[in-house]
Formats: structure tokens, C-alpha cells, sequence
């Protein structure tokens, strides 16, 4: 549904781009040799300063009450200094600085109704608060940086606080403890050449006689005597 602020712009810019527009055709018609065109040509431009005057109103009504845009409020006051302007170059009959700048004036004004009509002053989409941003983050399960908009780094694994961005970690180095051999030493591992070369093992000495050959013969000599 249209807001009243709307509407209230809109018809001020049509009323008030009419106006401007009869403004040529008022201009026109003196040239064409009808002298009462200029009175009505002069009358009709305090009119139209008032209009755009009107229009700066709404156009700041509905910046407070529908949340628009402020330019539209600067372009009219601009356009009635323009109109001002005008004006004096009018009676001042300074005909090669006024003729282009009605011309100009008409031109904008026309933009300005235009954009009245396409555009939809008032209708702002509202912008989320960052705490808007977050309770949205809890009810859907992601966190508040997954958000656009949202520049804060992401929280690390196992933290509730966002940490800073460490970069990769660094390559573990390949061990060589195994490949370490000082110089003249030999090695015998089970892939080294040097395997082939060890001495074997030496054999086992034979096992000693039994502890008890003294006492058999202790026991020989008892009996004997």
C-alpha cells in the first residue's frame, strides 16, 4: 500500500513539472506575438517557485515518516534557487543565460517526477543490527561470520573466541636418524652392504665336567679302605 507521504510527493513533482513545462509554452507564445503570454509567463514562474518549494516539504516528510532518501529534498531547494535566478535573469532581459537555464530547469524537474513515480521513497529495506545478525546465526545453527556483512574471523575448533589466522602449519622433516653413519664405521643393518662382511659368532665353549665326579671318587677310596 502507497503512504500518504508518497503520495503527497507525487503530486506535488507532477504539479510542479506542469508548471515548469507551461513556463516554455507560456515563452513561446510571446515570441509568437502574443504579448499577454508574458504577463502569464511571469505569473506562472512565482508559481512554480512555490510549487518546488511544496515539493521540498514532502520530499522531507517523507524522509522523517517513510525513511526515503534526503536528496530529493536538496534537488528542490537547489531547483528554487535555480528558479530565483531565473527570474532575475528575466527581468534583467539577459535572453542568451535564461533561455538555456529554463531549459535545464524543466529538464531536472522532469527527472525529479519521474523518479517519484518508479522509485518507492519510504520503503527502505531496514538494515539488521549486529545483534540482530548473531540471534539469526543461533536460531539457524551458523556462526555469526558465515553472515554477509560480517568481518569478524571465525571462531577456531574447540573456542568460543575467534583466534587469529595462524597460516599452515609448517612440513614435519623427514627423519634420518637411520641414513647417520660416521665416517670409517661399519654398518650391519639388514639392507647394508657391509652385512656379508660380519665375523660369526664364536662357537660355545664345551660344557665343564659334572660337579659331582669328586665326591664318586671320595666315596671309591671309603669303600676301598
Amino acid at each position: 500500500m502507497v503512504s500518504w507521504p508518497r503520495i503527497v510527493f507525487r503530486i506535488c513533482c507532477t504539479v510542479t513539472a506542469v508548471l515548469m513545462f507551461n513556463q516554455a509554452v507560456f515563452a513561446g507564445q510571446f515570441l509568437a506575438g502574443s504579448f499577454s503570454a508574458l504577463h502569464t509567463h511571469r505569473e506562472n514562474a512565482t508559481v512554480a517557485g512555490i510549487s518546488v518549494l511544496l515539493t521540498g516539504a514532502a520530499a522531507i516528510l517523507v524522509r522523517l515518516r517513510g525513511g526515503g532518501p534526503v536528496w530529493p529534498a536538496y534537488a528542490c531547494l537547489g531547483l528554487f534557487g535555480l528558479i530565483a535566478a531565473q527570474i532575475g535573469l528575466g527581468f534583467a532581459r539577459v535572453l542568451a543565460i535564461h533561455v538555456p537555464l529554463g531549459v535545464a530547469i524543466i529538464i531536472v524537474t522532469l527527472l525529479l517526477t519521474g523518479w517519484s513515480w518508479r522509485a518507492s521513497p519510504g520503503s527502505r529495506k531496514p538494515t539488521a543490527a549486529p545483534g540482530d545478525r548473531e540471534l539469526a546465526a543461533g536460531s539457524a545453527g551458523t556462526s555469526p561470520a558465515a553472515l554477509p556483512g560480517n568481518s569478524e574471523p571465525a571462531a577456531l575448533p574447540g573456542n568460543s573466541e575467534p583466534g587469529p589466522n595462524l597460516g599452515p602449519l609448517p612440513e614435519p622433516l623427514p627423519d634420518k636418524s637411520e641414513h647417520i653413519s660416521m665416517p670409517g664405521s661399519v654398518r650391519f643393518g639388514p639392507e647394508s652392504p657391509d652385512a656379508a662382511r660380519r665375523p660369526p659368532a664364536p662357537a660355545l665353549a664345551p660344557a665343564l665336567a659334572p660337579a659331582s665326579a669328586p665326591a664318586d671318587d671320595a666315596r671309591t677310596e671309603v669303600s676301598s679302605a
